[in-house]
Formats: structure tokens, sequence, C-alpha cells
């Protein structure tokens, strides 16, 4: 059985150190921009130049992540980056941009690439798609069990990475909206706010009215990029606060070998946030289970239990492991508290404060004690205290300014242990001895009165043949050391000596260091102009795909509703659709001549796959899509990269939804690529970008997102675990959210999304839109959308076209 790669997290250079101390056989870390954490401190192209080549002395690879979504304006920035790390040598980049992804494998093709566990891709049909996109490896959806993952594993070729410890999220793997649509801060673009941590209570009253411009205050905080509305429900609330989102850690390390056996080909580790501490003790416990001999394993597990046992993390469960719907994710009240618990509290008065616990605390621990008394936690830095022994631990009296209760749990957050480790790691890697700058190779051949040597620079390349004058050698001939040794001294050039090799014989005779001295200089000089040109070259290549735009803007914007039952979709047929968008369900199927038949024929009824299809659910979904095509429809939405294998061969016209994330027109011709007509901008999209992508042509008719209930989080969990499906949730902001599961949906076990009560408007940019091309407009009825309300929304549209 193959013993999978071991793949730790970085987010700083002493996390970086402590994951190759420990042993992780693979580090993936972001940059400073384009990076899914951006709160990480990350790293730069100049530290790159000493860790790549650092760990691949240590035979270890690096996974640089590029895994956002990108603006038109970054992405000639991007693909400069790209070049660079390419000349570095990285091993791979770890992307979630289609259109990011269409660039490399046109302009970079060299560049292994990884996709991003944000593509949402959990199925084999998904991993075939990215295959056929040019991806070498998938990192599939923390939501997928391992029997899937052994099912995905038997169907597809590329290599499968998986989650196996750290954070996990309530929603579907890159299908959360919480983040971008509350506050203004896209999790898409690394800069998730976690809602979904979040204290909620149950609503007092009537909930905010409802209607078209609901929403047009704007987030409170917006960065470039980020998605439109924010807020404008406000609701009070009433009762215990509750974490119905804030779901459990990850961890695997008992089913390791499970994984093995279902051939996955890597164990990935969650935490580029995390410090060098908990990244050394999490790699080291992994490691532990991966090297232990068979008969040992039982005791491996053990042991590595006992280690995790000492880091911060939340309460732990296995995840999705073992059944697709577990239970043991969600905890009533939440799992909100970071920290390895250590003890309780056993009294506090007056600023004194007096704690058992079970381990041994040092000087420079932090504890964090949650309480009931004031509803905050408490975080405290062990400075002075006394410390006594006592049954089953140690009791400690130190002052503590705020009111704990007793009974109060304590949590250890951080050790002093965990200090000097990254101090050490500090300290030896400002001693490091290993090479640095981008990896060149060399090779050098003798030809009469010629010495010729060509080098490279991962793509980059150049040679050149020197004059040498050649002395007959008495006693020390030229040797592969001695010519090695002066073309290895590379210090301070940019580059280290990665291979060198000599083709041919080498003559006995002897060339004067002086001369090989220049040579190597001037063939530095050479590929430092070679990686520059060829690098302008190839980003120069970088024009946006060829489109078109739709001459003159119509009276009236061509209107798409989309919607979930049959009542809200025969609701927008009143009002003329160009198309409807009719979400697959038992219900909606059942309908589906009679739909076609008041739409005005099958041509105008879009059918749109659930961007969840479970590996089981994959067969079904053929057999419908090939029945709708038999009986005569035309049209498909795809949400998801698996949708295009489920309808390949089957003939259909495909409409891009706004769940495959088009920010950019590299990523909407992407999608045109894979044969999409259409695609809805998503709302996600900067609206000066899409202002210029408008200007320069569209690669596929784009449809403006006006109106609707975004699912905030599409999850696999069973929120009723912790939450009543009658039951509205309101967060310390006044948010107020309800979740609901697709209604008579095809499967047994559907995904179920939480929704904002109050909808999200985007009316605001219907004039913008008209000016840029844009003719077609989505107006989303699913959710807990009444269809009463369309009529209002769609005065307000037509109002606001007509403005434009």
């Amino acid at each position: 059985m193959k013993k999978p790669e071991l793949v730790a997290p970085a987010g700083t250079e002493e996390a970086f150190w402590a994951a190759v101390e420990a042993g992780a056989d693979a580090v993936y870390l972001g940059l400073k921009e384009w990076s899914a954490r951006g709160r990480a401190r990350n790293f730069g192209l100049d530290d790159l130049a000493r860790l790549v080549p650092a760990a691949h002395a240590q035979g270890r690879r690096v996974y640089v992540t590029l895994n956002t979504l990108v603006d038109p304006l970054d992405m000639p920035r991007v693909a400069a980056a790209v070049w660079e790390l390419a000349c570095l040598g990285v091993d791979a980049l770890v992307l979630q941009d289609l259109g990011l992804a269409r660039v490399c494998r046109e302009i970079f093709p060299e560049v292994r690439l990884h996709a991003s566990t944000q593509m949402s891709v959990h199925n084999a049909a998904g991993v075939r798609t990215l295959e056929a996109l040019g991806f070498a490896r998938v990192v599939l959806g923390r939501e997928c069990t391992i029997p899937e993952i052994g099912a995905i594993r038997r169907e597809t070729r590329a290599s499968l990475e998986v989650f196996v410890h750290g954070a996990l999220c309530y929603s579907v793997s890159g299908q959360c909206m919480a983040s971008a649509l509350l506050l203004g801060r896209s999790a898409n673009r690394g800069w998730c706010g976690q809602p979904c941590r979040w204290g909620y209570r149950r609503p007092a009253g009537e909930s905010s009215p409802e209607g078209p411009d609901a929403d047009r205050t704007g987030p409170r905080r917006r960065p470039r990029g980020n998605a439109g509305p924010a807020t404008g429900d406000r609701r009070p609330a009433i009762g215990r606060e509750h974490h119905p989102l804030s779901t459990s850690d990850l961890c695997l390390v008992g089913r390791v070998w499970d994984l093995a056996r279902a051939r996955a080909d890597a164990l990935k580790i969650e935490g580029r946030l995390k410090a060098a501490e908990y990244v050394h003790t999490v790699v080291r416990a992994y490691r532990k289970v991966l090297d232990a001999p068979e008969a040992d394993r039982e005791a491996a597990v053990g042991a590595a239990r006992e280690l995790l046992a000492t880091v911060a993390s939340r309460p732990a469960s296995e995840g999705y492991a073992v059944h697709p719907r577990p239970r043991e994710v969600l905890r009533r009240g939440g799992a909100p508290a970071l920290g390895a618990r250590v003890g309780r509290v056993v009294r506090w008065k007056k600023g004194n404060l007096v704690l058992f616990a079970e381990t041994e605390l040092r000087r420079g621990d932090r504890i964090r004690i949650p309480t009931g008394a004031t509803g905050q936690a408490v975080d405290l830095t062990l400075r002075k205290f006394r410390k006594r022994k006592v049954p089953g631990g140690f009791r400690y009296e130190l002052e503590c300014p705020q009111a704990v209760e007793r009974g109060d749990r304590v949590l250890r957050t951080r050790t002093a242990a965990g200090e000097e480790l990254e101090q050490r790691l500090v300290r030896e890697a400002r001693t490091h001895r290993s090479p640095a700058g981008a990896a060149l190779d060399l090779a050098v051949s003798f030809g009469p009165g010629e010495l010729r040597v060509r080098a490279a620079c991962g793509p980059a390349r150049t040679e050149a043949a020197y004059p040498v004058e050649f002395f007959e050698a008495e006693r020390h001939p030229l040797d592969y050391h001695t010519l090695r040794t002066r073309f290895g001294r590379l210090g301070g050039t940019g580059y280290h000596l990665a291979s060198f090799r000599v083709e041919g014989e080498i003559p006995p005779v002897v060339v004067p260091p002086s001369r090989l001295n220049e040579i190597r200089r001037d063939i530095v000089a050479r590929m430092d102009r070679a990686r520059a040109a060829e690098g302008e070259v190839r980003v120069g290549r970088l024009a946006p795909p060829a489109g078109r735009r739709p001459a003159g803007a119509p009276d009236r914007p061509r209107l798409w509703v989309r919607a979930e039952t049959v009542r809200a979709l025969r609701a927008g047929l009143t009002e003329g659709p160009h198309r409807i968008v009719a979400l697959m369900t038992t219900e909606t199927l059942r309908a589906r001549e009679r739909l076609a038949r008041e739409a005005g024929g099958m041509d105008r009824v879009v059918w749109e796959l659930p961007v969840w299809i479970a590996q089981a659910d994959l067969p079904l979904y053929r057999e419908r899509l090939e029945g709708l095509a038999a009986e005569g429809f035309r049209e498909v939405c795809v949400t998801n990269p698996a949708h295009f294998a489920l309808a390949e061969g089957l003939g259909f016209v495909l409409h891009a939804g706004r769940e495959t994330n088009a920010t950019n027109p590299w990523a909407a011709a992407a999608l045109a690529d894979l044969g999409c007509r259409s695609f809805v901008v998503s709302p996600e999209a900067d609206p000066e970008a899409v202002a210029r992508m408008g200007a320069e042509g569209w690669p596929a008719r784009p449809v403006g997102y006006a109106w609707g209930r975004i699912p905030l989080f599409v999850t696999r969990l069973d929120p009723g675990v912790v939450w009543p499906p009658d039951e509205a949730r309101v967060a310390q902001d006044g948010t107020e959210l309800v979740w609901s599961v697709v209604p008579r949906a095809l499967v047994r076990e559907p995904a179920a999304r939480v929704y904002r009560q109050v909808p999200f408007s985007w009316l605001d940019r219907v004039p913008m839109w008209r000016r840029t091309g844009i003719q077609d407009l989505l107006v989303d009825l699913q959710g807990p959308t009444h269809p009463g309300e369309l009529a209002s929304v769609l005065r307000e549209l037509r109002r606001a076209w007509a403005g434009g």
C-alpha cells in the first residue's frame, strides 16, 4: 500500500521550518496577495527564493496557493508572479479561478496545477472535468466520505488530496457567500470574516419590510472587488446566544490508513493561520502514524492523539469521514472556544483566581476562560502565580481582574514551549546554509578551442559558446569537480546551482580560473536577460480573450427568472421572461411539459443542476439529463465543474450559473471553451472591472444577477441537529437567517441552504450593466421568496433600466 504524501501549512517562516523539521513531505503556502488566507503573514518572492531551494535540498516539495478569484486588473500582475514562481522551481500552484487556470495552461504550460478545494469538487465527474483542464491534482472538498473518496479514485486519474486535520467549514467548499454578502469580505478572496462562528439568538418581533430595494445600504467594509450589499435587515433578538453554524474541528489521525486504502495520494493539514507550535505538533502526530510499522499502528495512533491534545483547537470530530451527514460536527451551543482543555475554575473573588489544572502549566503559557459571568472569554498570560501539587493535578492561584465563574473551563491557547520553539526556528533559519535563489541548471561541453554552456532556469533557456585557450596539463588537468566548483560560485546572483553536468569528455587540459569565472559571470548575465525577455513575451501574450459586444441596448432587458418550485416558476412565466431557470427537482421535472407549454417552448426552459451532487447520485442525474435530451429539452445551467462531464455528449446548450464564480474575462472564456453560451457575472466581481470587460467585449453572453436571496451557506450537514427548521436566528448585528432543504429534491440527502430573510438587491447596478452591454438580467426566486414579490421587483428593475 502506497504511503500518502503529508502536506503541511505555513503562514509564517517559523511555521515553514516547523513543518520541514517535523517531517512534512510538502509545504503549502501563499504569497502576500491572491491567497485564500489573506490574514496570514504569508511570503514574498524573495522569501521563496530562499525557502524553495532549502526545501528541495531536504527532499521536500513546495506548493504555492494562488487560490482566490482574480480581478481583471490584477491578472497581469498574477501572470508575472506565476512566471517568477516557475523560474524559482516551485512544485505546483494551487488555483481556484478558472480564468487563471486558462492563463497558466496557455502561457505557462510547464507549471504543474493543483485544483483548490475552493473549486467545490466532490465527485468523480468534477475530477474528470478538471483533468481535462490540465490539473494534475484535485483537492477534494472536506464533505467527502472515505468510501466516496475510494469511488472517485477508481474512476479518475488525477492525484487526489484530502484534508485530514484542522478547521471545518459549515458550507460546502467554495460555496460560502456569507462573509462576502454580510461583511463585504470575500472568503473567495482570502478575507473570510467567519460569520459561521458568530453567536445567534431567537428573533423578537417582526422583521423589517422586504422589497426590491430592501438592501441598498452597501457593506460596512467593502474592499475593491468584494460583493455588494451587506446588511439591511435589523431585527432585535431574545434568549441565550447559540452557535448553530460553528463546526467542530477535523481530526482523522485514526483514519490515516483507511484513507491510504482508499488510495488518497496526499493528506492535507489545514492551518496557515496557526502558529509554528501547532504546525510542528500536528505534523509530528501524523508523521508518527504514517511511519509506524503495521503491527504498531494502533499504539502510534494513541500516541498521536496524546500529542494533538496538547495544541489549541476546537472540540474535534471525524467530520464526514464515515457518514455523509455527521451529527457530531454540530454541537448544541456550538464550538466557539479554541484551546486545549487543561482544567477548571475553582474560585474567583475580588480579582483573585484559583484554578485546578490536570496538566502542569509553565510561566509564559497563555490560557483562556470562556465564562458565563460576562459572556466573554478571559485571556491571561501566566506570569506570577502560586502553584502546589494536589491529587490529580495542580492548583494555581493568580490575579485575574475580570470575573469568571466556578466550574468554567480553562483552555491553554499557547505554551511557553511553543514560544521557545519559534525562537529556535528563527535562530536556525538565520544561520541556515542552504542555497538561495532561482534554480540554475548548467551543462557544459568542449569543442575545438571553445567551451559551450547551456543554462536553464525553469522555463527560461540560454546558451553560448566561449573561445577558450587550452593549456596542456602537466599535473592537475581540468576535471568535473573543478568545473562544478567554479560554476557553482553564484552567491549574490539570485541563482543557486541546482544541477551541473558535463556532456562528452573533458580534455586533459588546463583553463585559467579567471577565464572560467568570466564565463560564469557572462552566462548568469545572459540568463538574467533571457528570463526577463521570456517573461515579458509570455506575460505580453496575456490579452483579454476575444469577445463581442452586443449591438445597441434594447428598450427592455432580457429577463431570466430562476426558481426551485413550480409555483414560483409559473409566477415568473406571467412576466414573459426570456428564459426560466428551473432547479432540477422531482416536483419541477413532473411539471416539465406544463412549464414548457406555458413558457412557449422547451428551448425557453433551462434546467439547473444543483451545485452539490454526491458521488452516488451521479448516475441518477445523468439519467435525468438523458431523459430531458430525449424529450427535446436543449438547455442546462451548470453550477459546478462536475456538470460539464455529466452533460457531455448530450447536445445541450450550456449556461453557467453564479456558482461558477466568473469575475474576469479569462474565466468567462474558460466557461465558453467548455461550451457555455452565457454566464452569470459573479456578484463578487468588481463593478468597475465589469464595466471594463463590457467595453472590451464578452467571450460569452453575460447575465447580471439583479435580485434574490443568494444562499449564504450550502451545507451537507443537517442544520436541524441544533436549529429547528421553523425558527429564524438573529446575529449580534441584527442579521436574520433561516434555513431550508431543496423541496422535493431528487435524492434522499440533498444539501441544506442557509439564507438571509431580507433579499439582496443589485438593482442599482442595472444602469451600469446596460451601458456595458449586459442585456440579460436574472431575478432569483429561490429560498424563502414569495412569488408575489416578483411584480414589485420587476417594476423597479425596468425603472432602473429605463434610467440607464
